[in-house]
């Protein structure tokens, strides 16, 4: 079920964020906003979904912790950065205050932040504005879990029989709305709001205290609410403090999360996905990134693929029809080349530890994010390459049809020089040495298939990339007229299928090196 839901809202918010941050070309105010709004609910339902899905297997007993050594300060300072910009715009401040003495306790990283990103969201989202949420983190006995200061009435749960004595204390306080004590034993229950007016005019599924709750007690804790209506509330959790981490512990995570990283001089990727939504996605965004990309739609065609190339990363769904993804992992780390390709493993939802133990880099989940994606490359050492500003000989008798491609290339990414004839083209493409031409066929005197000639017997351009951009029906004669030289990429747009997302895909593909 994860799998058949995420898979379509890959492709929501994926093409979305796409056109939102005009990787395919210029869009007006209002595409924007309606995009925009199709991107902000596609993200409020991936939300909804993996909230129910988290507490469904939490119920089922199918939810496991993975346990790692945790930064607790980075933890919370990136959970505070997250909701940083919804406070900022209602004047809410925000503060942080953590204990000295936590050291680098054992944790199920993902699982923490998401208690601690529940508890922050609710506390900015119920706070007026001018407001005040606090974020704090400490150390505390086991006889002091489930109590909270103060003269607030109190909502507890008791805390699981177990060894653990020491507990790290999250707690969020706010001073917002507050919840009355009738309304407090709601809080922790699934699909249930606070019933109050102030509340009802706030979106939200109830989901996310239960998840709160649910992850605690999956760490062998508890949590307890504090509150006066009117005056704010208080939100803890407690966590068992597995480990008492030593500083040589710290110093290795530092090292760890601060080692440079080198960068690929040559980068192509090979993307192996069965859903056509979501492989043109990922072509997409790995172009934008530098990329040159290949796909396969099966594991058995990617093992044929791989091997003949020299590949920068592999991004790997582990849902493929015959060949699933955890054999095409096997079989690829018993390859000496192939064993040293970085794979980001992209699923609608896998075991982390099982991934990664299997020869995965990184573990991506769908849908697929433009950030997510670009700090995956960048924590691999494979940074987007700089940003060059591409010269782009557009070449039309039609001086619409100039200024309509010309139009969909939009600075600083592309510098168009404009040509209105075969004889200009030829000139302009010898003085310039432009990154790549964009070709009528069609034109009077000189046409187009004259100008591939006069570029391909001429060393200075043999080499320039050429897009034929034609009304033309092109025939198997046409093509092979256009193909005499192997030297130079030449490839075709017709314009009866002619549109903006295609022909922005196509100019970034016949930009990339050959390889």
């Amino acid at each position: 079920m994860s799998h058949e839901l995420r898979t379509p809202l890959n492709a929501i918010i994926g093409f979305s964020e796409a056109l939102k941050d005009g990787l395919v070309g210029d869009i007006s105010e209002n595409q924007l906003e309606y995009i925009s709004d199709i991107f902000t609910s596609g993200q409020h339902l991936l939300s909804l979904i993996n909230d129910i899905l988290d507490l469904s297997k939490v119920e089922a007993g199918m939810m496991a912790l993975e346990l790692e050594p945790v930064d607790i300060d980075s933890l919370l300072s990136n959970s505070l950065s997250i909701v940083k910009e919804k406070a900022a715009a209602r004047n809410i401040s925000l503060e942080l205050d953590i204990g000295k003495d936590l050291g680098v306790p054992h944790l199920d990283m993902r699982k923490t932040k998401q208690i601690v990103y529940n508890l922050l969201s609710n506390a900015v989202k119920f706070s007026p504005g001018n407001g005040r949420v606090v974020l704090g983190a400490k150390r505390v006995g086991r006889a002091s879990v489930g109590k909270l200061a103060g003269l607030w009435p109190t909502q507890d749960f008791d805390l699981a029989n177990s060894d653990y004595q020491d507990f790290l204390e999250i707690c969020v306080s706010d001073s917002g709305i507050g919840i009355s004590v009738a309304n407090m034993g709601k809080l922790f229950q699934a699909f249930s709001q606070i019933d109050t007016r102030l509340a009802r005019e706030f979106e939200g599924t109830g989901l996310g205290l239960a998840m709160v709750k649910q992850l605690a007690e999956l760490h062998g804790g508890t949590v307890a609410v504090a509150s006066a209506e009117g005056q704010g509330a208080h939100f803890a959790a407690w966590l068992p403090l597995r480990v008492n981490a030593t500083d040589d512990t710290r110093d290795e995570l530092e090292s760890i999360a601060g080692a440079p990283s080198g960068q690929a001089t040559k980068r192509v990727a090979l993307v192996v996905e069965s859903d056509k939504r979501a492989a043109a996605l990922l072509r997409m965004l790995l172009e934008n990134e530098g990329f040159s990309v290949l796909h396969a739609a099966t594991a058995e065609a990617a093992l044929e693929l791989a091997p003949k190339q020299l590949l920068s990363l592999i991004t790997l769904d582990l849902v493929l029809p015959g060949m699933d993804g955890w054999e095409f992992l096997l079989r690829i780390s018993e390859s000496k080349d192939l064993a040293r390709v970085p794979v980001v493993v992209i699923a609608g939802e896998a075991d982390t530890n099982m991934a990664l133990a299997g020869g995965a880099s990184v573990i991506m989940q769908k849908p697929i994010s433009r950030t997510h994606l670009q700090t995956s490359l960048y924590g691999l050492g494979l940074q987007p390459s700089e940003q060059k500003t591409h010269t782009i000989l557009v070449v039309d008798d039609d001086p619409k049809a100039v200024e309509v491609i010309a139009a969909f290339l939009p600075t600083p990414a592309y510098a168009v020089v404009r040509a209105y004839g075969g004889a200009e083209a030829i000139t302009l493409a010898q003085r310039l040495q432009p990154d790549l031409i964009l070709l009528d066929l069609m034109m009077p005197r000189v046409s187009g298939f004259d100008v591939v000639e006069a570029l391909q017997h001429n060393p200075a351009t043999s080499k320039i990339a050429i897009l034929v951009v034609t009304a033309k029906s092109i025939t198997a004669m046409d093509r092979s007229a256009l193909s005499n030289n192997p030297d130079q990429v030449i490839n075709i747009v017709e314009k009866s299928v002619f549109s903006q997302v295609r022909f922005i895909a196509e100019v970034r593909r016949a930009l990339q090196p050959p390889h």
